[in-house]
């Protein structure tokens, strides 16, 4: 079984602000602005939150209600009303990075978790505002439990008549390598049969915050020593090289993740380990 831990939500590059932490630590990942999806700003429905109104605060009034965004990867029932009764959670990937994935075989049984950039909000005078000198944050927001990979490529008519509810994924073009991975109904026996193989994080606990917090840089990780590579234990895919590691007390592993990428791929075969932070990830 192989983790991928895929960097998704609002970034520097894409929506040009973090994710908001609201008050009482609920996170919400804000899919990125896009112009080519039929989903709007005015049609995500979040947590009770009136979530246009956030990100029109929060973006200095740059985005607005009417913006277009990328609804990838699609795993909270909720954000959309009126869904297909046969809905499953599903995510798409195209390019470079679906081709890094091709490459390190991912497919039916491994576990995408996701995660982004998070920094606290809170209101002033009715308007949102990033908390001041509130810390930026690498959170793990969700996952994504494969069932089926679907090759869209000269295969949207077959798609549709099989996953109908897949109508509006803004990856269901006819790219050559596009991409799309359809989310199990339960997670993994050993994890928990109680959740759902796909779906989101609503709040934020310590084992979610992959930024190490004693540093001013959200890209600098605190993991558990059984993420630590050797010669024999191939490390994440992009942070191969060494130097990238440090091992603390063997107890804990500080990882200076790389700026840039999508999908990080590890082979939890060789890291058993890892299993005891996954049960301790689902289950408080």
């Amino acid at each position: 079984m192989k983790i991928i831990l895929s960097r998704k939500g609002f970034d520097s590059a894409n929506g040009g602000m973090p994710s908001p932490i609201f008050p009482e630590n609920i996170i919400v990942s804000l899919p990125i602005p896009s112009s080519h999806s039929p989903t709007k700003i005015s049609g995500l429905n979040v947590n009770g939150y009136d979530i246009a109104n956030v990100i029109y605060d929060l973006s200095s009034k740059r985005l607005t209600s009417e913006q277009y965004v990328h609804l990838d990867p699609d795993i909270d029932h909720n954000i959309l009303t009126n869904r297909h009764k046969n809905w499953q959670g599903a995510f798409g990937q195209v390019g470079a990075s679906q081709k890094h994935l091709s490459n390190n075989y991912v497919g039916k049984g491994d576990l995408f978790i996701y995660f982004g950039w998070f920094r606290e909000v809170e209101q002033h005078h009715q308007v949102w505002q990033f908390k001041k000198n509130a810390p930026d944050l690498h959170v793990i927001y969700g996952w994504l439990l494969v069932e089926n990979v679907i090759s869209v490529y000269n295969n949207t008519t077959s798609i549709l008549e099989k996953y109908p509810w897949l109508e509006c994924h803004p990856h269901l073009y006819n790219n050559i390598n596009n991409t799309i991975y359809i989310g199990s109904k339960t997670l993994l026996p050993e994890i928990s049969e109680n959740y759902s193989g796909y779906g989101i994080f609503k709040s934020i606990r310590d084992i979610q915050i992959l930024t190490d917090m004693r540093q001013g840089n959200r890209s600098i990780w605190k993991l558990p020593a059984c993420f630590y590579p050797s010669e024999e234990k191939l490390a994440l895919t992009y942070h191969r090289k060494k130097e990238r590691w440090t091992i603390e007390n063997n107890e804990v592993v500080i990882l200076n993740s790389v700026g840039r990428g999508q999908e990080f791929v590890l082979d939890i075969g060789l890291y058993p380990n890892i299993n005891r932070w996954l049960l301790d990830l689902f289950i408080p």
